[in-house]
């Protein structure tokens, strides 16, 4: 539906819905209500036809999910039913949670701020202690996709609609992992550029940050949808009572620890050809006593300038580094194998992709942290008892993740997205969902309904692909007509704004050359940010949400 309080007449669909009652991927979200978007089909953009003061327009709603008189409870033994839920049982912090992480990624992406070091660390917390701004967006991401399938994927008490059949919902998944697999591709491999050109298949980078969204969502999915809820008699009376986000659901939680133990065997047991057993460092120049990882690897001649004689140099990331070469093969990894990072610049690492195939595994785990705290939010039966149990979790997680890396078991890596970067990240979300939760969820301490931030996080999906068309087609298009193949960086679109920009901040510095740039950056990083946050407000006044 198209036009302002029209009335829609779409036939019920059989996907998945989310915490608003809408047809609607985890991937984006527990979104909005009842009374702010009418249900969809999968893939359809509509229009909201109510406000936050207006009441309920049941009527336009498919019969089967609309209030019963006398709500009953689902009938269904798989737990991962669908439903709709009420106003009050809406987690609009969900919403504000999406909407700081598509916030830094934007800003980041677009330069961020070099004088704060705000890009992602060389490699791993030695590096960086508590890691940099960079390395926080996609694990926020991440999380929320698990705390989504926690409203989306599991019944609610008042709940109508009915449960779906496992076929369906698998189904269901498996598109919904396509597309972003297909997203990532269109995105990775240059969106504009790409335009009335032959795409040169042999080099076409296949890894991307959707695909592995979307494969750790899709295996999650097929826990939840196939593995039954309940769990052995060991997790009864007092797990119950104190953990029932645990008892409720105790063999996914082993089937998700039977998947982490496959990725730690595979990791620290199966040594890489020509690298030792358990490797988790760069490689590339990497060897010797000064190394965390490699301290007993002589290094021998290895030439630090040239990389020659270094007996690391093809062994970046260990096991998961040659996994993914051996699955797709250099050429379709990040840079044809040649890894442009700030890896790259300081140990000299190559043949990585930091998006490959085999970090699908841990990203799983990551994305279970964020199921298991958000149903703890959920099963709470008091606000003071939400608070207290994500402060728990976000202690137990963050706690964790410190140890192992403090221990110098499993370094804090997000190249590796190793258990220990999961578990940290999974903490620090964790804590700033309570305090969003707060703020925005909490019937009596709440001071706001999210602001801007919250429209952001209702369309993350889409504002970020937005965000890399807009960067796409200003370094993209020349000015004057020239092919961009033929054209210098001054003369694009993104040259021209950053004179622009260039001019403002030397009338707000009077610094060097250097400052210059570093202020340039800056002012281009936030004015990709202001741009964005305009798209998410305009979406949210015309009442649009983009949904898979």
């Amino acid at each position: 539906s198209r036009g302002r309080g029209r009335r829609t007449e779409h036939p019920p669909d059989h996907g998945m819905e989310s915490a608003d009652g809408s047809i609607e991927a985890p991937l984006l979200g527990a979104g909005a209500t009842l009374t702010q978007a009418h249900v969809q089909e999968p893939g359809v953009v509509t229009h909201s036809s109510a406000t936050a003061a207006s009441p309920p327009r049941y009527e336009s709603l498919p019969r089967i999910i609309q209030p019963a008189q006398e709500p009953q409870e689902p009938t269904s033994s798989s737990g991962w039913v669908a439903h709709a839920v009420s106003k009050a049982e809406r987690l609009r912090c969900l919403d504000a949670l999406r909407g700081v992480a598509i916030t830094i990624m934007v800003f980041v992406n677009a330069g961020g701020a070099p004088q704060l070091n705000t890009g992602h660390t060389a490699w791993d917390s030695n590096d960086a202690p508590l890691l940099h701004l960079a390395d926080y967006a996609c694990p926020f991401f991440v999380y929320c996709i698990g705390a989504a399938m926690a409203v989306a994927f599991v019944p609610q008490r008042g709940s109508t609609r009915p449960a779906r059949s496992r076929t369906t919902a698998t189904k269901h998944a498996l598109r919904r992992f396509l597309l972003m697999g297909c997203i990532g591709l269109f995105i990775k491999n240059g969106t504009i550029r790409a335009f009335g050109q032959i795409v040169d298949l042999s080099v076409l980078r296949l890894p991307s940050v959707l695909g592995r969204l979307g494969g750790a969502y899709l295996i999650v999915a097929m826990v939840l949808i196939w593995v039954p809820a309940g769990g052995p008699k060991v997790l009864g009376g007092w797990a119950s009572a104190t953990l029932p986000e645990v008892a409720q659901h105790g063999w996914r939680h082993l089937a998700i620890l039977g998947i982490t133990l496959l990725y730690l065997v595979l990791t620290f047991l199966v040594p890489a050809p020509g690298c030792p057993a358990g490797y988790l460092g760069p490689g590339g120049t990497d060897c010797g006593p000064h190394s965390p990882w490699a301290r007993h690897v002589r290094c021998g001649h290895c030439n630090h300038t040239t990389t020659e004689g270094c007996p690391l140099l093809h062994c970046t990331a260990g096991f998961m580094g040659h996994f993914d070469k051996m699955l797709l093969g250099t050429r379709h990894l990040a840079n044809q194998g040649r890894h442009g990072s700030m890896c790259a610049e300081k140990y000299s690492c190559i043949e990585f992709d930091d998006n490959g195939p085999f970090g699908v595994l841990p990203s799983t785990f990551h994305v279970f942290l964020g199921f298991t705290a958000c149903r703890a939010l959920i099963e709470s039966a008091t606000p003071l008892l939400k608070v207290k149990r994500l402060l728990g979790y976000s202690v137990l997680y963050a706690a964790a993740g410190l140890l192992l890396d403090l221990l110098g078991l499993i370094p804090i890596s997000k190249n590796m997205w190793s258990l220990s970067f999961c578990l940290w990240t999974s903490g620090v979300a964790s804590a700033l969902l309570c305090l969003l939760y707060l703020l925005i969820d909490h019937p009596t301490v709440r001071v706001t309904k999210g602001g801007i931030i919250r429209m952001l996080g209702q369309n993350s999906l889409g504002l970020y692909v937005i965000s890399e068309l807009v960067d796409d087609t200003l370094e993209s298009f020349c000015i004057g007509g020239r092919d961009y193949k033929h054209c210098t960086d001054d003369n694009t679109f993104r040259g021209a704004v950053s004179k622009v920009l260039r001019d403002i901040a030397r009338h707000v510095s009077h610094g060097g050359e250097h400052e210059l740039d570093q202020n340039e950056t800056v002012l281009y990083a936030l004015a990709n940010v202001l741009l964005i946050m305009l798209f998410a407000w305009w979406f949210d006044y015309r009442g649009i949400i983009i949904k898979l």
